[in-house]
């Protein structure tokens, strides 16, 4: 059900924001568990269960985003060796996340407070990375700087003009072609 959820949501709301939408929903899901059980009253008492599945349909959905996201922001020069890279990190999260299932038994739904807290400050962190959708994937690290530079990508796509025009070359020009001091040059300006 996650899938079915997330794919529609990429393309009407981009890569970044379904990322953010599905961690803060299912991170704040967790933390309304031990909220909703200290509730005395017999009228919530499934409610807890419909949070817990809430959270995991976010959860399942932003990791199934996550991938397609960061695929997209890496450049292709080193995308294989980023990819490993946040494979290797969520395994590591993987081999911790039933030890701190553990400290549910040692304190009463610590666990929901630990793995939604962690969920909503890497959703709000996720508001941080660029937009992907409809983007040219970066092919170098130096194209990703000029993409990711403090201007607009009408400026990436004006920088390019320039330095074929300054070449009097009418050909198009790939900003794989531009040095290391152009770059510096155009993001000074």
């Amino acid at each position: 059900p996650a899938y079915v959820v997330a794919i529609p949501l990429l393309d009407l709301c981009g890569r970044r924001k379904t990322l953010v939408i599905f961690m803060i929903v299912g991170g704040v899901s967790c933390l309304l568990i031990s909220a909703v059980e200290k509730i005395p009253t017999t009228k919530f008492h499934t409610l807890p269960m419909y949070l817990g599945l809430l959270g995991k349909l976010c959860i399942s959905a932003s990791f199934s985003v996550v991938y397609i996201h960061s695929n997209e922001i890496f450049p292709t020069t080193i995308r294989n060796s980023a990819m490993g890279l946040v494979s290797f990190a969520t395994r590591i999260g993987g081999i911790t996340a039933p030890f701190l299932a553990k400290l549910g038994n040692v304190l009463p739904n610590m666990h929901f407070l630990i793995f939604g807290l962690m969920t909503v400050i890497s959703g709000l962190l996720n508001a941080y990375l660029p937009e992907t959708k409809d983007e040219p994937l970066p092919e170098s690290i130096s194209t990703l700087i000029l993409m990711q530079s403090s201007t607009s990508r009408t400026k990436f796509d004006a920088i390019a003009k320039k330095k074929m025009l300054k070449s009097h070359d009418y050909r198009e020009v790939s900003t794989d072609e531009m040095t290391v001091e152009d770059i510096e040059y155009h993001l000074s300006l």
